[in-house]
C-alpha cells in the first residue's frame, strides 16, 4: 500500500543582486512551471498582511511562493 506525504513549502527569491522587480518576475515564472507537476497539489503568492488600523489591503511578498506538495511514498 502505497502512502502519500503532503507538505508546504516557502520559496523566496532574495538575491540583493536583483530589483523588486526582477525577483517577483522570477517567483512568477516559477510558480507557472510548478503548476505543470502532477506532485504540486496547489501554488501560490504568499500574502502580506497589513497591520491593524492600517489602510492598505492585502498585497503579496515580492518574491516569495508557497507551494503544496504530495508525494507518495512506498
Amino acid at each position: 500500500m502505497t502512502e502519500r506525504c503532503k507538505f508546504q513549502v516557502t520559496i523566496g527569491f532574495s538575491d540583493t543582486a536583483l530589483s523588486d522587480e526582477e525577483r517577483d518576475t522570477a517567483a512568477v515564472r516559477l510558480m507557472e512551471q510548478l503548476r505543470d507537476l502532477d506532485e504540486i497539489e496547489a501554488v501560490g503568492r504568499v500574502s502580506e498582511v497589513a497591520p491593524d488600523g492600517s489602510k492598505s489591503g492585502l498585497g503579496f511578498l515580492t518574491g516569495f511562493l508557497m507551494a503544496e506538495v504530495n508525494k507518495e511514498n512506498g
